[in-house]
């Protein structure tokens, strides 16, 4: 009977430990610095800060209001303060030929780190 019990728990404890094999807790924080609105755009200017010990890499941002247009390349790797940079700094522009909404909501997607909302209110107007 013991062993039949140790057998159970060596099984439970084993999927307990595999369970989080993989996941992790990003410690990714989004600043948004300016958000220049006009009737069909959105010029944003984002500050990206990666505090866990490994690069982090965006796989993708998307939003439902528009297209999402920045300089950039997919995946852009987010370095983390360990390592020697320059810049986070992100400058990106939403696009609609209808209409942009006052608020809206831009979705990074960081592939096995998982995703995250960043919510988008104007700063400022332009013409």
């Amino acid at each position: 009977m013991s062993r039949f019990v140790c057998l159970i728990l060596s099984i439970c404890c084993s999927q307990m430990a595999f369970s989080h094999v993989g996941s992790h807790s990003s410690e990714i924080s989004i600043e948004v610095l300016s958000a220049a609105f006009n009737q069909k755009s959105a010029d944003i200017d984002l500050v990206l800060t990666n505090a866990s010990h490994d690069a982090i890499s965006i796989k993708s941002i998307k939003t439902n209001v528009g297209k999402v247009e920045f300089a950039l390349n997919y995946p852009l790797d987010i370095p983390s303060q360990n390592q020697f940079s320059f810049t986070n700094t992100l400058s990106l522009t939403v696009e609609n030929p209808v209409f942009i909404p006052q608020i809206f909501t831009l979705i990074f997607d960081f592939g096995d780190a998982g995703s995250g909302p960043i919510t988008i209110i104007p700063t400022s107007f332009k013409e």
